[in-house]
């Protein structure tokens, strides 16, 4: 049975089943404190009338409360009065404690209750949760950056609390905290001076010591914890949230990234302060194919819980929860149905590029590869099958390159480039940086090349999770303007999106099948007629606008231009 705050909520929820009548529910015009812990509980928090007034014509308080007002009424003695003022502040004392935490009063059970009808109003301060924010070439910074400009249209007014490993931004308020724990610190550590020194001599000479000194300590902690590095990032940016909250008041805590720790400080904060909380979760918390315990006595390791319990926790808390790709909605809907319509899919997208190169054949064919190679998203497949081609095609030795950006190849690869002879025709950049003379970005250096690229080569990887994930690099690969060549795994909807801008995608993965795609890409390189489609690439722009019509009322998202 629910609990129901008075009759009005009941014929409020028979109107919505019956739908006798069209009506759109909306909050109280006026505030009204029934009891003195709710208003306890709204001072802890911050809520004052300044705030108040924001969303209610007005304030009403229970004038019986403060029976000192009255004194020339009130017939108890003055051993009872001082009785009744001691008993008073020591309930207050506990109510005080916890006004940190969210402890839902009276009128707010009953608004949790239309949490799907009702819009959250006047929310236009926002506290951003992102470990990896403004962190050049990561795809968990970029899907974040590209939204502010949206976001800052539509009226919001953001506060970021980030990691260590990006660079402070020059114009939104930026807070930057380090991890509590030994291994969060080397990992942040590293970051810091590989920023400011680069990959050279002084960052090895700077790393190295602080590696050695910590190591020790690491290992107390994975024996003590077993979770990974950043898990200690979540309580240190709940507290620095906490303290932000009690210097300024915030509408909206909105927790971003594929780290689990910013879903983990977004639901501690929540917890501390009662701010609704919205998550943005860019990989699967728990992917399906991992939902069993694998363990030999059957029992989930202590990160694979956590990772499923955080799962829980969004799914429950989360004002509203968006992912990025239909299966991973359906999936964390199946294991958690009480998310129901609170959650949902966008497609990220990326903003247009900065440079914008018309592309030129040039005497060779150049495929390039960009982003991070593994032993779960390896080149080997891909390797087998340009072998294959190149015996049929060995002519094409001479003019075809694969260009590889963002690090090297992994071992697997590297021992079949090694087998197969194949060094001659792979072309290894490495990571582009910020260019300390030009200034330019990495992430603009690495659109230039992209536009130059014949084609482009997309590998998705072969683990059970790649069903419920889409790499944020095809989406800048649609505007690079230049054909995919992408090695999917059990994904249609990838497919589908590869096949929409042109690209090509093997029926099977096998060497014959990558040879057979190589032979089109080939043919239509000699005619010059290898060009995509003119599907306009996926932008930024209509992710926000989901994502605001979900929060605020559709009005407000049309403010933004979207």
């Amino acid at each position: 049975m629910l609990e129901l705050g008075s009759e009005l909520v009941i014929y409020g929820e028979a109107l919505f089943a019956l739908k006798s009548m069209p009506f759109k529910p909306r909050k109280p015009y006026f505030r009204m404190y029934c009891y003195e812990r709710d208003l306890w509980i709204d001072r802890g928090k911050g809520i004052d009338e300044s705030m108040l007034a924001k969303s209610y014509m007005g304030v009403t308080y229970q004038s019986n409360w403060e029976y000192w007002t009255d004194h020339y009424l009130y017939q108890k003695s003055l051993p009872s009065r001082v009785a009744k003022t001691l008993r008073r502040n020591i309930d207050y004392v506990p109510w005080r404690l916890q006004s940190c935490r969210s402890t839902s009063s009276s009128f707010d059970l009953q608004c949790s209750r239309f949490k799907n009808y009702f819009t959250i109003m006047n929310d236009k301060r926002w506290l951003l949760i992102a470990p990896a924010f403004n962190c050049d070439g990561q795809a968990a910074s970029q899907t974040l950056t590209d939204k502010f400009p949206y976001l800052e249209a539509a009226g919001i007014e953001l506060c970021v609390i980030g990691g260590m490993s990006g660079r402070r931004h020059a114009r939104i308020p930026h807070e930057q905290i380090w991890s509590w724990s030994p291994s969060g610190l080397r990992y942040e550590y590293r970051y810091v001076i590989r920023n400011r020194h680069g990959r050279g001599f002084r960052y090895k000479l700077q790393t190295i010591p602080i590696s050695i000194l910590l190591s020790p300590f690491i290992l107390v902690e994975r024996i003590i914890t077993g979770l990974s590095s950043h898990w200690s990032w979540a309580p240190a940016a709940a507290f620095k949230a906490w303290r932000l909250s009690r210097k300024k008041s915030f509408d909206v805590i909105y927790s971003s990234g594929g780290p689990i720790s910013a879903h983990l400080a977004g639901w501690l904060i929540y917890q501390c302060t009662g701010i609704p909380w919205i998550a943005e979760i860019h990989d699967p918390i728990v992917a399906t194919a991992r939902t069993q315990p694998t363990s030999p006595g059957g029992r989930w390791s202590r990160q694979k819980y956590l990772e499923h319990l955080l799962e829980k926790l969004v799914c429950r808390d989360a004002r509203i929860a968006w992912w990025f790709t239909k299966a991973a909605l359906d999936a964390a809907r199946s294991r958690h149905p009480q998310l129901g319509e609170r959650g949902f899919y966008v497609l990220p997208g990326v903003m247009p590029p900065e440079v914008l190169e018309q592309h030129v054949y040039g005497e060779g064919l150049n495929i390039g590869h960009f982003g991070k190679i593994s032993g779960t998203r390896s080149l080997y497949e891909f390797l087998l099958g340009l072998n294959v081609w190149l015996e049929r095609n060995p002519e094409a030795r001479k003019v075809i390159q694969l260009h590889i950006y963002g690090g090297g190849i992994d071992d697997r690869a590297k021992q079949a480039a090694d087998q197969l002879c194949l060094w001659s025709v792979i072309v290894c950049h490495g990571r582009l940086e910020r260019d300390p003379v030009t200034r330019e970005s990495g992430r603009t250096q690495v659109t230039r090349k992209m536009q130059q690229c014949d084609a482009l080569l997309l590998l998705h990887g072969n683990d059970p999770g790649c069903a419920e994930y889409i790499p944020s690099k095809i989406y800048e690969y649609f505007w690079a303007r230049r054909p995919i060549l992408a090695l999917t795994h059990m994904n249609p909807q990838l497919d589908e999106l590869v096949e929409r801008f042109g690209g090509i995608t093997p029926k099977d993965k096998t060497p014959q099948g990558i040879s057979d795609s190589l032979d089109v890409i080939w043919n239509k390189w000699k005619s010059k007629t290898l060009e995509p489609s003119d599907a306009p690439p996926i932008g930024v722009d209509v992710a926000v606008s989901t994502i605001l019509q979900h929060i605020f009322s559709p009005d407000v998202a049309h403010r933004a231009n979207l």
